[in-house]
């Protein structure tokens, strides 16, 4: 069985990769018909940082916080309450709602400290199930209770309507250590912070007016529509929210700002200016699904518009099978190649190191190195197999039974391991969080710094203390995995533990290569990505970038080639100031095929769907990230997942299908390391055709280039990504969608 925490944690970051990085903000200048999407300039809203004291007890409480980029102290145990079941948050959590309750269970004294953007827009919208509901006051300032309004049966009333026809309850029940404090009534105030009791009689919305927002008076209309209303769950379709604003008069209003929010999904831009015809749009992505609304202010006029977000329905062709020379190909040895792996997800532990589990490592092994996949990270099972935990279970008594068993069986076949150092050992301290249970901070640096010398010595392949038989030394260790939610975003912390790590893998192993996760920052940046920045930019400020050999970074499980831009601007500048170029590896990467849907760990009660296209579409989108990857400065690139079936998002971003047959990117992915793994160079020569040197000559990778002149004349032979092969006159050649790989005849 996978451990399901670290499954939870691999489903964390990635979910948490593709809400910070995956939409990119998008400008409607034409109708529905015809959309241009560019990047627009973000609102970079303050971070503010919140302090509270809590007893020993059990506390119901409520965030003033509209996105919570950093928590700190949440030493306690944390649940929201969801369509009449209590649901666990991970801790520290990773998103607080304002307007939602939360539960928590703490037996010592806590001091929480938040840090994000606070609820400062002029409507807070909270969803209500039927049934008993969990709230409280989305604003630092109290309010009164009805002064909210309810949108329910496709109408907004105030609160005491909707208890008038009995659709909600006329009181709040506010409760402390688990018992009945105090009832209130519709009229008395909601203290913020606080965590309230509610009974609806159908699911509707709370729309929570700020207290603190001048609520002007606006005499006139506001209509909002979204266009369409239905749409599907993914990154590549959106909705065109449009807004209409006309004084009593029925004359356009120009130049007033409308405010937009919803509850799931993300509105781009939020705040809207109306144009000379009073009319302002704006657009709507979401990778969630569920029922939401879009709402509408400007002043005292609030307007609400449904939208339904729906499973994506796509008839998914079978795909076209790879060329029988493809499959038949042995891709030349080398020492290492541009590719790798997390994968072994399927190790059963209460088995291992039996014979099944042998049996299925040799399996996978094989169909890893056939596929021309050079590397395996070791960040599975449970950790990896090189964890603290399982290499140090009692102080002092180091056992590579499980280390050396693994090993024993991938170098089998010849395969390279980037091996994940686990940060801290729950068998010896239990964590203090939730999220990354091996790479939290260490309760014990000299014992880390022991733990990293002594399994950096096992493999390092220099004759002493080495595993027996080892055949192909481990020279790329990686110091945890995603540190800044696992620390608390405490820079120190880490900064400590790079150069504990890096300092005792060099007194083992001189030749050894740290690898440290980083965020890969786009320009534009989500209040959580300026903390991670802050993060970052912390310990590179004291000195961190000479603890880190090979930058790692990874990319989330979306299908959309056309938006990654490759390593960001942050980091090629950052290689150029520092005045040393570093390799670059991502080393988690990934794109579902078809659609999977899987609970949203971050948001309890909701549903994250990742949608993909065919297998064809899989494999096209591979070749296009890795070809401008490599244009970009990435050394290499490590697909997610081989093999798994624990997950649906795990088993279809895998190479393997759930029965155990490779899909077409397990054969495209063999295409390219046989055509360009062994490329001495790589560029772009402009967008969608990108050159690589091989053995001293050009080959070619293109795609849908508004220029399709292609710089080979004459004769050339062209591969599809299936592997089919033919000589083409390059005069004749038209760019599609899907890329071609050139190679010039005579060359």
């Amino acid at each position: 069985m996978a451990n399901p925490f670290l499954v939870l944690f691999l489903f964390y970051t990635l979910t948490l990769n593709a809400l910070m990085l995956a939409h990119r903000d998008i400008a409607v200048t034409q109708g529905i018909g015809g959309i241009e999407s560019r990047r627009t300039p973000k609102k970079q809203e303050p971070l503010v940082s919140r302090s509270r004291h809590y007893p020993p007890g059990v506390h119901d409480i409520c965030f003033p916080f509209e996105l919570t980029a950093c928590t700190k102290g949440f030493y306690g145990r944390l649940n929201a309450y969801y369509q009449g079941t209590w649901r666990f948050v991970p801790t520290p959590p990773p998103f607080l709602h304002a307007g939602k309750g939360y539960r928590l269970f703490n037996d010592t004294p806590l001091t929480i400290t938040i840090e994000g953007v606070t609820a400062e827009g002029p409507v807070t919208v909270v969803p209500l199930s039927g049934g008993w509901n969990f709230v409280g006051n989305p604003y630092e300032e109290r309010m009164p209770w009805n002064a909210a309004k309810v949108f329910v049966q496709k109408k907004i009333m105030p609160v005491d309507e909707a208890v008038g026809r009995h659709l909600i309850n006329a009181t709040l029940k506010e409760y402390e250590n688990g018992e009945l404090k105090k009832v209130l009534s519709s009229s008395e105030s909601m203290e913020p912070w606080k965590g309230y009791w509610t009974f609806t009689t159908e699911p509707c919305y709370l729309l929570f007016v700020n207290p603190g927002e001048a609520m002007e008076p606006a005499g006139g209309t506001l209509e909002v529509t979204a266009s369409p209303s239905a749409i599907p769950a993914d990154d590549t379709t959106f909705s065109v929210i449009e807004a209409t604003l006309k004084d009593s008069q029925g004359e356009p209003l120009a130049g007033r700002e409308i405010h937009l929010e919803t509850v799931i999904g993300r509105i781009v831009p939020r705040t809207i200016m109306t144009d000379k015809n009073g009319k302002a749009r704006a657009t709507f992505l979401t990778g969630t699904l569920g029922n939401t609304i879009i709402a509408a202010s400007c002043g005292s006029m609030i307007k609400v518009c449904p939208l339904s977000i729906t499973v994506p329905e796509k008839n998914i062709p079978p795909p076209e099978k790879p060329a029988e020379s493809l499959v038949n190909a042995a891709v030349p040895l080398m020492k290492e190649g541009r590719f790798g792996i997390n994968g072994f997800h399927e190790i059963n532990m209460a088995q291992f190191p039996g014979e099944s589990a042998r049996e299925y490592i040799n399996w996978e092994a094989r169909s890893i190195f056939d596929g021309g996949i050079s590397f395996n990270r070791t960040i599975s099972p449970q950790g990896g197999l090189l964890a603290w935990k399982f290499i140090e279970g009692k102080p002092g008594v180091y056992d590579f039974s499980y280390s050396d068993a693994f090993v024993r069986e991938v170098q089998k076949y010849r395969i390279r391991l980037l091996a994940v150092l686990s940060t801290s050992n729950s068998r010896l301290s239990r964590p203090r969080t939730f999220i990354g249970e091996d790479y939290s901070k260490p309760h014990d640096f000299e014992a880390f710094a022991r733990y990293v010398e002594k399994v950096v010595e096992r493999y390092d392949g220099d004759g002493y203390e080495d595993m027996p038989g080892l055949k192909y030394p481990i020279k790329h260790w990686e110091i945890g995995n995603e540190p800044e939610m696992p620390f608390e975003h405490d820079s120190g912390a880490f900064l400590r533990t790079m150069k504990t790590a890096y300092e005792a893998m060099k007194r083992a192993d001189r030749d050894a290569k740290a690898l440290v996760f980083v965020s890969n920052f786009e320009e534009e940046m989500t209040p959580r990505e300026r903390v991670m920045r802050r993060f970052w930019d912390d310990i590179l400020a004291q000195g961190g970038y000479e603890y880190i050999d090979i930058l790692s970074i990874h990319h989330p499980l979306m299908a959309n080639a056309e938006r990654f831009q490759g390593l960001s601007p942050f980091w090629q500048k950052m290689q150029k100031t520092a005045g040393k170029k570093k390799e670059v590896w991502m080393t988690e990467w990934g794109i579902v095929t078809g659609i999977a849907i899987n609970d949203d760990i971050l948001n309890p009660g909701y549903h994250m769907v990742f949608a993909g296209g065919s297998e064809e579409d899989t494999a096209s989108s591979f070749v296009k990230f890795v070809a401008k990857g490599f244009a970009t400065g990435i050394d290499r690139f490590f697909w997610t997942f081989f093999y798994a079936t624990k997950s649906e998002f795990m088993a279809k971003a895998s190479l393997c299908k759930p029965k155990g047959f490779p899909n077409l990117t397990y054969y495209t992915q063999k295409l390219i390391a046989l055509k360009i793994g062994g490329f001495t160079s790589a560029r772009e020569l402009r967008p969608g055709v990108y050159e690589f040197m091989v053995n001293g000559k050009p080959v070619y990778v293109a795609w849908n280039a508004q220029d399709s002149a292609l710089p080979v004349r004459g004769m050339a032979k062209v591969t599809d990504i299936h592997g089919n092969e033919e000589e083409l006159l390059m005069e004749e050649v038209i760019l599609k969608k899907s890329p071609l790989i050139f190679e010039p005849a005579g060359k």
